[in-house]
């Protein structure tokens, strides 16, 4: 009878470890997709102030206030909000024309020289899209990461439309 009851408790000790393993595992996961989503978010955010800060900027030097790309003053604004959190591999900004009824912008990077005609039913945009990578894992598996992109559209509200 000893014998038998002391497999027992050997039977329990290793159910435990395993079920308390799986546990720790598990947490692992749900914090991680928790920091994802964070950072993701973060991501989105500072993109969309990006292309708020864009739209609105008067200091623009190309023909018909067409976005000077060598102004850094919007790569620093998105780069500084993400700063710890994510690593940026880029930050493009894109003058766009989205026609009315049409789910595509039109962009180009860097702008066309000279001036479009205006045409009516065309919205004049900024679209800023922010790329980086995230590290799996809070960065403990050395540099394996994803990566991620995200792009937000706002009105220009420089040029005419």
């Amino acid at each position: 009878m000893a014998k038998h009851r002391r497999d027992e408790r050997g039977q329990a000790l290793v159910e435990t470890g395993l079920v308390i393993g799986l546990l720790v595992i598990m947490v692992l996961g749900i914090i991680e997709f928790g920091y994802v989503f964070f950072a993701l978010n973060m991501v989105t955010n500072a993109a969309r102030d990006g292309a708020r800060a864009a739209a609105a900027s008067q200091d623009r030097t190309g023909q018909c206030g067409a976005y000077n790309q060598t102004n850094n003053a919007v790569q620093s604004l998105v780069q500084a909000q993400l700063a710890g959190i994510v690593t940026v591999t880029g930050v493009n900004i894109a003058q766009c024309t989205v026609t009315s009824g049409s789910p595509t912008p039109v962009c180009s990077t860097p702008p066309a020289s000279g001036c479009a005609p205006d045409v009516p039913g065309q919205i004049p945009t900024i679209k800023v899209t922010v790329t980086g990578r995230i590290p799996y894992l809070f960065g403990l598996l050395g540099s394996s990461a994803f990566n991620f992109s995200r792009a937000v559209i706002f009105r220009d509200e420089i040029r005419p439309g």
